[in-house]
């Protein structure tokens, strides 16, 4: 059975992670791949599950990306939007959920749903990843899209509604393949953001300190033990670059 609603998912040469998101919106009514470029399979795959394919820049690793979503959106015949990751999946519990909501859509405004992120084989379980609450259905009349790293979407707080913290509503993310592989990640979400920054000398030295005390000690980032540190370490990176 096919919902009312157009499931928009952002790839970049994501051919070994991108069939478990499609997997997770073979029930919407149509699906968008807003892709960069891909050429590693990830459009055959995608042609393969029956999504449309929609060609978007390959942007500079110093530009922002996330706002590439408006293509998707605007494709789309529904103003009810279900968005995820390519690196993202849903277990069937968190898809019937978002079905029963889909069914009394007047009241939709944005969903979100917590996230549990993964580095590699390796479950995180504190510091900013845990929980993290992720936007993932709305109407796009009540929401409004940015050119910012980690803050693309711009929503009223009265709209918004947050599924529980239960583990079969969790959505899953493959945060990273490694340790080195989430530094570069971050390194490139700093370039990013250090455009719209305006430079300051107390915030190049505390800011990092605060980064990293807040994520480690403050988020009992140091449940994750010597991989908690190093991502505090990491965060704390972004902030100084």
């Amino acid at each position: 059975m096919s919902y009312p609603v157009a499931a928009v998912i952002l790839s970049h040469n994501n051919a070994n992670k991108i069939d478990r998101a499609l997997e997770s919106v073979t029930w919407c009514n149509e699906v968008f791949i807003v892709d960069s470029q891909s050429n590693d399979g990830t459009r055959k795959i995608a042609r393969e599950y029956g999504a449309t394919i929609i060609d978007a820049p390959d942007v500079e690793p110093t530009e922002p990306f996330d706002h590439l979503r408006q293509l998707g959106i605007d494709a789309a015949s529904y103003q009810l939007i279900l968005r995820i990751d390519s690196d993202e999946w849903f277990r069937k519990e968190l898809q019937t959920r978002l079905q029963e909501l889909i069914e009394n859509s007047n009241e939709i405004g944005i969903v979100s749903a917590p996230r549990v992120n993964y580095v590699g084989e390796r479950r995180l379980t504190g510091g900013r990843q845990w929980p993290d609450y992720q936007p993932i259905l709305f109407k796009s009349k009540h929401i409004t899209i940015h050119e910012c790293v980690h803050e693309w979407i711009k929503f009223d707080d009265d709209q918004k509604q947050v599924l529980p913290l239960q583990e079969e509503l969790l959505i899953q993310h493959d945060y990273a393949d490694s340790l080195k592989d989430y530094f570069e990640t971050q390194r490139r979400y700093a370039k990013i953001a250090g455009n719209n920054r305006r430079f300051s000398i107390f915030e190049l030295f505390v800011s990092p300190i605060w980064a990293a005390y807040h994520t480690v000690i403050e988020l009992r980032g140091y449940r994750d033990g010597f991989l908690g540190l190093g991502l505090g370490l990491c965060w704390s990176w972004y902030h100084f670059e």
